[in-house]
């Protein structure tokens, strides 16, 4: 099958093994976030979707306190690795810059 597709078997794998994330074109946004633990949760469940962004707007908490790095089950520690995209700022528009569907 992989000789027909014109790919070699080492493609072939990595092709099957990492497909495209799903939703790697969302951008999640959280305004005013009291709870570190709430940050981790949702950074999870954007780790288990594929979500390309977090994006703290304004926490009233530290995003990457114990609470938030234990309750994201590692989302957060490998948001460098090229998963999910974490990151702050002081505004909503600075969040929703680029953005062309809100909801």
């Amino acid at each position: 099958v992989t000789d027909r597709l014109g790919l070699g078997g080492d493609e072939a794998a990595r092709a099957s093994c990492y497909p495209p994330a799903r939703l790697g074109d969302v951008k999640v946004v959280l305004l005013g976030t009291k709870r570190a633990i709430t940050v981790g949760m949702v950074a999870r469940a954007c780790a288990a979707f594929e979500v390309g962004e977090l994006v703290l707007v304004a926490p009233r908490c530290n995003g990457l306190a114990k609470a938030a790095l234990r309750s994201s089950k590692g989302a957060l520690q490998h948001s460098q690795g090229g998963g999910l995209r974490a990151s702050e700022v002081e505004f909503l528009s600075e969040a929703l810059a680029g953005s062309s569907v809100c909801v």
